[in-house]
């Protein structure tokens, strides 16, 4: 009897990992995916199951769009008869049970028709890695398809990974996988775009684009919902006719628990520009980095003497943000300064930036 033993690395351990989804541009939600399993066998007879619970925000209806990210394996040499007979197979399939049912990590499947059985499971996307050396064989996969695939998944909601190898040897032999799963749901009801462009010559040492929050989206305001994209770029440009570094430092924050108002006192009940002059606001003591903000983007626009610099701004691993009445969308700019003297420097800054909200 050919004898089939599991285990796992001792130096990764067995690993699956899921975190908060981020979302990409164009409305595309990517969920993380990774699994690695060490194992020792001899052929194919074992299949291992790696499950993720969906996110509660695929809902019915949503598609799936493709994957970026890699497959790879370990194989360890394999000497016989004085001949290197190395060799393995690892054949990966991206499932979802359609049953109420979702494998425990690394379950072990007979054959497909099992699975089948139990998980009437749907293939999304298979992917083949063989060796013929010993190592590590890393296919990177970067897809996304024009139409999405409709996923279908039962009471468990429950997508899984199916690794199929061997190294045909009963070494140690590890499969692993590093994905984004690129999915979109649908919105039950219309993405709303806002605008946070401004133009600055700025006399403080912090400018800010301001968008209340209110509970209709009325008067030029956000609308309560959920803010789901950050898109759109910025530009800067300095005439100093010196080579005096400067630098302008780019942030997109929610503002929270009742922060719009402590920060921008008796402010517009509309969108408004907004300047610190506060000298107590150098550096990083402003508004924006209190702990009743949530940073949504950022990045920094650097140069010296006369020159300029752009740069486009997307949202980070903290959307999605739900806005509520009271809350506000910022986009604040640190004001340049010469690295040298600390001196505040006069440059043109303007802002081409944009969010989306689903309203409530």
């Amino acid at each position: 009897m050919k004898k089939i033993l599991f285990s796992c690395t001792i130096v990764s351990g067995c690993l699956i990992g899921y975190t908060v989804p981020s979302f990409a541009d164009g409305g595309y939600q990517v969920i993380p995916f990774q699994a690695e399993f060490t194992k020792k066998s001899l052929n194919f007879d074992k299949k291992n199951l790696f499950p993720l619970i969906l996110p509660d925000y695929v809902v019915e209806g949503t598609k799936f769009y493709g994957i970026k990210g890699s497959f790879s394996t370990k194989t360890l040499q394999n000497i016989k008869d004085g001949k290197d007979q190395t060799s393995s197979e690892t054949l990966f399939n991206l499932l979802s049970s359609t049953t109420n049912a979702c494998p425990l990590y690394a379950e072990v499947a007979d054959s497909y028709n099992v699975i089948g059985r139990k998980y009437g499971f749907y293939s999304y996307n298979t992917a083949i890695v063989k060796q013929k050396e010993a190592g590590v064989k890393t296919f990177e996969y970067n897809y996304k398809m024009p139409d999405g695939i409709p996923m279908k998944f039962g009471g468990g909601r429950c997508i899984f990974l199916s690794m199929d190898g061997s190294d045909f040897a009963g070494h140690n032999y590890t499969m692993k996988a590093d994905l984004n799963l690129i999915v979109k749901v649908p919105h039950p009801k219309p993405v709303k775009t806002y605008s946070l462009d401004f133009e600055f010559t700025p006399g403080g040492l912090v400018s800010y684009v301001v968008y209340p929050v209110t509970k209709d989206g009325v008067n030029n305001t956000v609308h309560e919902g959920t803010l789901t994209g950050i898109y759109g770029n910025v530009s800067m440009t300095s005439s100093l006719s010196t080579t005096k570094q400067w630098q302008g430092y780019n942030r997109i924050v929610v503002y929270k628990n009742g922060s719009c108002q402590k920060a921008f006192k008796n402010h517009k009940p509309t969108k408004f520009a907004w300047q610190d002059t506060d000298q107590s606001m150098r550096g990083l003591g402003h508004s924006v980095s209190w702990p009743t903000t949530n940073v949504v983007s950022e990045m920094t626009l650097s140069g010296h003497g006369r020159g300029s610099d752009i740069k486009q701004m997307t949202g980070n691993n903290q959307l999605p943000v739900h806005l509520e009445s009271g809350d506000c969308v910022v986009h604040a700019i640190v004001n340049s300064f010469d690295k040298t003297t600390s001196a505040p420097v006069r440059l043109n800054e303007e802002t081409q930036t944009h969010f989306t909200v689903i309203p409530d």
